[in-house]
């Protein structure tokens, strides 16, 4: 009968250690042992690029590249599986799935549970299999066992927090409402692929949308539209701020009002910048310092800290926060200049169940106490998120259509 482990981890903890200490606390060095996250598959996508490895193809008709990310997830697990390890390790495997994705994977687990050893590294409680047998806590590397399903859960409760925005408000005018993106009719083919098929969208400032649909339903392809990114936009019966697209706007000129944050952004920052440069720089839109900030620009990031309740951390490296701090540091950077629109494009992706709840609290206390408009993305609905209106990408074999909820 094959076994099935627990292992809680946090965004304090090391990764790669966890994995080492789980290889010599099993005893797996010397066991047919394969190990399932991100990075590997990555790596694996490259090797059947460079070598033209076939295997992918002969058995589903495309390469694992030309997969949507679920699907890349799903097969390559079942990839893994195939090969009869001993033991394989688990990378939270449900994360970035939508719903339908989720309960795929969930059912291929399910079904081929007494095959191999499993052993899930999770981030969060909120699925735990039911055929998992022990329970670990590994938050500081050192494992711990955990007695029971409903303590390993309790590891992820979080201590109730609020932010305050009203220091910043204080710098602010109001605004009054006005259309800033209204799109119609927006219709767009890659090659003989189309991805949306006349969709209509009006933001108006203040409003806070969230943009849903699964993984490959062109939420991205739709984002592009309104940061000025995409080519395609040109031709199509969209204004952004005042602006008709292709009427003589630059990039920048549609940039300067929005703020935007995805997790992908972090690892654009390896340098030493501090949080508190870290946040001056989203004034400019720049890495590092080259113009001096304002005495209220400074004044206006000193409050930011304050809201984030980093002040012992504001001299600290981004670079050595934890992923939870970080993403709640890009935030305030994307905020600092007073946008007109916010995009959050998924940014919870990868944050453990307590840094996830404390970033929905700043979401929604910056909807509410805050006259920026916010597009906050994700392929599920967020239960925890408080916005007013949503936008849901429905797919077709003939391009996502939408519905407005």
């Amino acid at each position: 009968m094959s076994l099935h482990l627990v292992i809680g981890i946090n965004n304090q903890s090391n990764y790669s250690k966890v994995v080492d200490r789980i290889i010599q606390e099993f005893d797996l060095q010397s066991k047919h042992l394969y190990l399932y996250d991100k990075k590997h598959l990555d790596r694996f996508m490259d090797e059947e690029a460079i070598h033209d490895d076939t295997t992918f193809l002969q058995r589903y008709g495309q390469s694992l590249q030309s997969m949507s990310s679920g699907q890349q997830k799903i097969r390559f697990i079942n990839y893994l599986l195939d090969q009869k390890p001993h033991s394989l390790i688990l990378d939270n495997p449900l994360s970035h799935l939508d719903p339908e994705n989720q309960k795929e994977l969930i059912h291929l687990l399910e079904i081929r549970q007494n095959e191999v050893n499993m052993i899930f590294i999770l981030n969060r409680s909120d699925w735990i299999p039911e055929y998992c047998s022990a329970f670990y806590n590994a938050f500081d590397t050192q494992f711990k066992s955990v007695s029971s399903r409903e303590n390993f859960q309790k590891l992820y409760e979080i201590e109730e927090q609020s932010f305050n925005l009203t220091p910043i408000l204080e710098h602010h005018t109001d605004t009054v409402e006005e259309v800033l993106v209204y799109m119609k009719n927006i219709t767009i083919c890659y090659g003989d692929k189309k991805v949306l098929n006349d969709v209509h969208w009006t933001i108006k400032s203040g409003e806070f949308w969230e943009l849903r649909g699964p993984n490959g339903s062109g939420k991205t392809t739709l984002l592009t539209m309104i940061t000025g990114e995409n080519p395609k936009a040109y031709g199509q019966d969209i204004h952004l701020f005042g602006f008709k697209k292709g009427s003589g706007e630059s990039v920048w000129d549609i940039k300067k009002h929005i703020g935007y944050f995805t997790p992908s952004m972090t690892g654009f920052f390896k340098g030493y910048f501090t949080v508190k440069e870290m946040i001056i720089g989203g004034i400019k839109d720049s890495v590092g310092l080259y113009i001096k900030p304002s005495k209220l620009e400074e004044q206006l990031v000193s409050y930011w800290i304050d809201i984030l309740g980093m002040r012992d951390k504001k001299d600290t490296y981004f670079v050595d926060l934890s992923i939870g701090e970080q993403c709640l540091v890009m935030t305030a950077r994307a905020m600092v200049k007073n946008p007109k629109l916010l995009i959050l494009d998924e940014p919870t992706a990868g944050l453990d169940q307590q840094s996830n709840e404390l970033f929905m609290k700043l979401v929604n206390t910056i909807a509410k106490q805050h006259h920026t408009a916010i597009i906050y993305v994700s392929h599920k609905r967020e239960v925890k998120l408080t916005a007013d209106f949503v936008m849901e990408l429905i797919p077709k074999s003939d391009g996502s259509t939408y519905q407005l909820l």
